[in-house]
């Protein structure tokens, strides 16, 4: 009944599963009791579900007691506690990505406790391992826009290493390999703006490179083509911003949303955000 209630938030219909798994959960603590190893399964993927849902405060509290308890159970090197505790993290960094900054120095040791006891369990080119890696990046990356600039170089660094094992183990168009690209020139063209300017150039050849992975794979008419050609038209228009500012002898300045067209096509130009 789990895996049906998680292949049905797989699809998207995620009302249906919290349904679902609400009732198995029920049914699982009266006949197994509220500690049993398959109760905490079910509220794990309860805690899933609410969090695909948007409600990230409810999501947090149910891993908090998932953990709790998993820990108690099957110890702390168990790939259960890696599960709870990268989903927890992702979790969190939603709230934190929402305003909630406090939550910023948990999420990042919540990464670092799973890439650490990951490498030691799944191994360190393990795929959840490298997610781990990834979502440390993430986070460091958001902390860094918001002033701690030093933590860029440590983003930048996890999304090279995370980059060249994922393009060694899954293959360039695998879509966690094209997720790390985008967040790769993410990351470099924030850097770009803070004065790295070197970076730029090679921010601007990761999207063009994910653009051509993406037509490739999806044609350039898809959703998927589109926005990531729009973060490309965003990067190249806030570097000639910078250029026109510098010439004319004034601060570059970060720019927000606007239009823009590409091939008689109007689409909206957008921030570069990491996904």
């Amino acid at each position: 009944m789990h895996k049906l209630a998680a292949t049905i938030s797989g699809q998207g219909r995620f009302k249906d599963a919290e349904e679902m798994i609400l009732q198995i959960i029920r049914l699982e603590e009266k006949v197994l009791g509220k500690d049993h190893p398959l109760t905490l399964d079910g509220i794990h993927i309860l805690a899933m579900t609410v969090g695909d849902l948007g409600r990230y405060g409810e999501a947090e509290a149910l891993y908090r007691q998932t953990l709790q308890l998993r820990k108690m159970l099957l110890g702390t090197d168990h790939p259960n506690i890696l599960s709870t505790m990268g989903n927890m993290a992702w979790t969190l960094g939603k709230l934190a990505g929402l305003g909630d900054h406090t939550k910023f120095q948990e999420v990042e040791a919540l990464y670092r406790q799973t890439i650490q006891l990951g490498g030691k369990v799944l191994g360190e080119e393990h795929v959840e391992t490298l997610d781990s890696m990834h979502g440390l990046a993430r986070v460091l990356g958001e902390q860094a826009k918001l002033g701690g600039h030093t933590k860029f170089k440590e983003a930048e660094d996890l999304l090279r290493q995370v980059l060249q094992l994922q393009e060694k183990l899954l293959g360039s168009e695998d879509l966690k390999t094209l997720i790390t690209m985008h967040n790769l020139g993410w990351m470099l063209g924030e850097w770009s703006l803070l004065g790295q300017h070197t970076k730029y150039k090679e921010a601007e050849e990761l999207f063009q490179r994910i653009i051509e992975l993406r037509e490739k794979l999806l044609g350039k008419e898809h959703e998927e083509t589109l926005r990531n050609m729009a973060c490309l038209d965003s990067l190249q228009h806030r570097q000639r911003m910078r250029e026109a500012s510098l010439q004319k002898g004034k601060t570059p300045r970060r720019e927000t949303d606007s239009i823009s067209t590409d091939g008689g096509r109007a689409y909206k130009r957008r921030k570069i955000e990491p996904v």
